[in-house]
C-alpha cells in the first residue's frame, strides 16, 4: 500500500445550493469563520458590551456620527450614544410607527422614520417634523429638500426648499412604472435618488433649473422584495433582495445575483416551513482587513430549527459564511443577537436587545454567551482507502493559561459520525503549529467536521489526510 498526505480542500466557497449527500467540492458549513485572502479559516470577531439602554427592545444604530455621537433608537426611544459608550435618553416625542427606523441628516438635524410622524432631532430634543409631512417608513435629504414615502402609495412627497417643516400637499412626484407602493427610499453618494418598490426600482435626480425640482432618469422592473435590504454605496453599487427573492448587485441599470452559492436557502424562505422575509436587512461590517455585508432573516427558519439566519457576504471574494449565537439550554446554535450594525468611531457597533455590542477581535463570545467555530466539508469521493492520520496547521499558544480544544471527526460514507477527537491549541508560549489527529478507518467517501466553542482566537491554516490506497 503507498501511503501519501493530501490536501482536504477547506479554502472553497460554502455552497448550501446543493443536496449534501452530493455535494464532492467546497464548504457544506461554515459558521462564525470565514475564509482569509490566503484561504485560511479564521474566526469572526465576538461581540463585547459597548452600552446599555433601557428595556430590552431590538436596538438600531445609525450609521453615521452626528455632531460627534452615536444615535440609537431602542423601543421607540431616541438615544444619544459617545464614544465612550455613555448613552444619553434625547429629550422630546418618541419615534412611533414600529417599523426599522431609517436616518438622514439635514441642515437642522437628524430626521427619522418608522412607519409615523417623521421626527427631527435637532440636538437639544426630537420633534414631529410637520403635521403635513406624510406618515412615512423613509426620509431622505438633498439640496435643502426634504424627501418622504406617502406610506402605502407611489407617492415621494417633498418638502419646500431650504425648509424642511413646510409641506404643500403639491409637491409631490410619482413612482408610476409598476402600480406598487414604494416601500424603499434612498440618496446615494452619486446623488441617484432610488425609489424602489415590490415590482421596481426607479432612480430619479435633482433638476437645478426649471419649474420641476425631480424628474426620473430610468427605471428596471427588478423589484425589492425585502425593503431594508437595500444598501447603498458599497463597492459602488446598490445591493438588495430582488423581487425574485435574489440578493443582487446592481449598477445602473443592470444587476448582478451574488447569492447563487446560497440561493437554495432563500428560495425557501416563501415556504411556510421557513419562515418569512419580515424583517429582512442588511449592512456592512468592515473588520481585520475583511468586508463584509450582513443579510439577516430574522424571520426566516434556520437549519437548527428555530427562527433566525444572519448571512454573512465576502464581496470581494464572493464567499458566504453564516454567523450564529448560542441557545445555553438545549446546547446548541440560535439567531445571531444583532439587529443593526453601524461603523463608527473606528469601532463596529452593534444594536442587540436594549444594549450596543462593540465587535470585538479579542473577544470570542457574544455578550459573555458561547460562540461556536464549526465547518463541515463535502464529501470528498475516490477510491477505497484508509485515513492513517489527520494534521491540522494552526495558530497555538492563544489560551493563556488554559488550553482550549480544537475538536475534529470523520463521516465515512455518509454512516455516522465518528466520536469527536480533541486536541489542545496550547497555553501562551506553545509555538508548535502543527497538531496530528490520528487514523479514521477506512471508506470511499470522507466528510470532516470542525469546531471549537472555547473563548480564544483561532486561525485555521490547512487540513491534511494520510491515506492508504487499499489493495495496491
Amino acid at each position: 500500500m503507498a501511503q501519501s498526505w493530501i490536501p482536504i480542500p477547506i479554502d472553497t466557497k460554502l455552497y448550501l445550493n446543493i443536496d449534501e449527500t452530493s455535494l464532492t467540492k467546497g464548504l457544506a458549513a461554515l459558521e462564525n469563520s470565514y475564509i482569509t485572502e490566503s484561504g485560511a479559516h479564521s474566526r469572526f470577531p465576538g461581540l463585547s458590551d459597548f452600552v446599555t439602554l433601557s428595556g430590552q427592545g431590538e436596538t438600531y444604530i445609525y450609521d453615521q456620527p452626528f455632531r460627534g455621537n452615536g444615535i440609537a433608537v431602542s423601543n421607540g426611544a431616541i438615544y444619544e450614544v459617545s464614544s465612550a459608550g455613555v448613552a444619553t435618553a434625547v429629550a422630546g416625542v418618541p419615534l412611533g410607527g414600529g417599523y426599522r427606523p431609517t436616518f438622514t441628516e439635514t441642515e437642522d438635524g437628524l430626521l427619522m422614520a418608522a412607519g409615523s410622524d417623521a421626527v427631527l432631532y435637532n440636538g437639544k430634543e426630537a420633534k414631529v417634523l410637520s403635521e403635513n409631512a406624510p406618515k412615512c417608513t423613509h426620509v431622505a435629504f438633498i439640496d435643502g429638500y426634504a424627501l418622504a414615502n406617502d406610506i402605502g402609495s407611489n407617492r415621494i412627497k417633498y418638502s419646500n426648499v431650504g425648509d424642511i417643516f413646510t409641506w404643500n400637499a403639491l409637491d409631490q412626484f410619482t413612482a408610476s412604472t409598476k402600480p406598487d407602493p414604494v416601500t424603499a427610499l434612498h440618496i446615494t453618494d452619486f446623488r441617484e435618488i432610488m425609489v424602489c418598490g415590490g415590482r421596481s426600482i426607479e432612480q430619479h435626480e435633482r433638476l437645478t433649473t426649471g419649474s420641476t425640482p425631480f424628474f426620473r432618469r430610468w427605471s428596471v422592473g427588478e423589484g425589492v422584495k425585502a425593503p431594508y435590504t437595500v444598501l447603498t454605496d458599497i463597492d459602488n453599487a446598490t445591493w438588495c433582495v430582488n423581487k425574485d427573492g435574489e440578493f443582487v448587485r446592481a449598477s445602473g441599470q443592470s444587476s448582478l445575483p451574488v447569492s447563487g452559492d446560497i440561493q437554495a436557502v432563500l428560495d425557501a424562505i416563501d415556504d411556510t416551513e421557513n419562515g418569512t422575509w419580515e424583517g429582512a436587512w442588511t449592512g456592512q461590517i468592515n473588520t481585520k482587513g475583511q468586508k463584509f455585508i450582513v443579510l439577516k432573516l430574522p424571520s426566516a427558519t434556520n437549519v437548527y430549527g428555530n427562527k433566525g439566519r444572519t448571512l454573512l457576504y465576502d464581496y470581494k471574494q464572493q464567499k458566504w459564511a453564516e454567523l450564529y449565537g448560542w441557545d445555553a439550554d438545549v446546547g446548541q446554535p440560535n439567531v445571531w443577537p444583532g439587529h443593526s450594525v453601524a461603523m463608527l468611531w473606528g469601532k463596529v457597533l452593534v444594536g442587540g436587545n436594549g444594549k450596543i455590542f462593540k465587535l470585538d477581535q479579542s473577544a470570542f463570545n457574544n455578550g459573555g454567551a458561547v460562540q461556536r467555530m464549526y465547518g463541515r466539508t463535502a464529501h470528498l469521493s475516490g477510491v477505497e482507502m484508509e485515513i492513517v492520520n489527520i494534521r491540522a496547521r494552526l495558530k497555538r499558544g492563544v489560551g493563556g493559561t488554559s488550553n482550549p480544544q480544537f475538536l475534529l471527526r470523520a463521516c465515512r460514507d455518509n454512516r455516522r459520525w465518528s466520536r469527536w477527537k480533541s486536541k489542545g491549541l496550547g497555553a501562551d508560549g506553545n509555538r508548535d503549529i502543527v497538531i496530528e489527529f490520528g487514523g479514521f478507518g477506512q471508506g470511499h467517501t470522507w466528510q470532516f467536521e470542525w469546531m471549537i466553542t472555547d473563548d480564544c482566537q483561532v486561525e485555521l491554516r490547512s487540513l491534511e489526510m494520510q491515506r492508504d490506497f487499499l489493495g495496491e
